[in-house]
């Protein structure tokens, strides 16, 4: 704020660029996390399978704080543009990592930024990617263990063979002048 005369002006400006790249940034790694975590939940939904419960309630708590908090990023503008007034107690990012804003109900709600709470998203992650591993593992254990069938390649030729002399269907064999033309 040296900058003589116009220096207060300057970092008045420096500052409120500064807040609206962190509002950016913000709505950024919400949309983000929000994409990554429904698409979790929808794997989820699809597969079914019993590993996923461990991760079911820490996934929806997870998921619904997110969808939250894209919200109120992905309608803030809306209201701006509106001509609506937006005060602190309506969107604030406080220094110690805390979004807080209001829903369209106008509920007060708080989304924690700090690392332990980023770290939630990654340890979901983590036994995810480790759940599917497992089972992959077990799926190539059991396959490696199961007993080779007694009819190879060899039983289906026969078959395919005495159904078609029993169905008087004509084959052209390879090798055989006479079938190949």
């Amino acid at each position: 704020m040296t900058e003589g005369i116009f220096g207060v002006d300057r970092h008045t400006s420096q500052m409120e660029t500064a807040k609206v790249k962190t509002i950016g940034y913000l709505g950024t790694t919400i949309a983000s996390g929000h994409k990554f975590l429904r698409s979790l939940k929808n794997a989820r939904d699809k597969d079914g399978d019993p590993a996923w419960k461990s991760a079911k309630k820490q996934l929806n708590r997870l998921e619904e704080a997110y969808r939250l908090a894209r919200n109120a990023c992905e309608h803030l503008d809306e209201s701006i543009s509106r001509g609506e007034t937006v005060t602190l107690e309506d969107f604030s990012f406080s220094i110690h990592d805390v979004l807080t804003f209001k829903d369209d109900k106008s509920v007060r709600h708080t989304f924690d930024f700090s690392p332990e709470a980023l770290q939630r998203v990654v340890e979901l992650w983590k036994n995810t990617v480790g759940n599917l591993r497992a089972r992959e593992a077990k799926h190539l254990t059991s396959a490696s263990t199961r007993t080779p069938r007694k009819r190879g390649a060899g039983y289906a030729g026969r078959v395919c063979r005495a159904w078609h002399e029993a169905s008087r269907v004509k084959v052209p064999i390879p090798g055989i002048r006479r079938a190949e033309g």
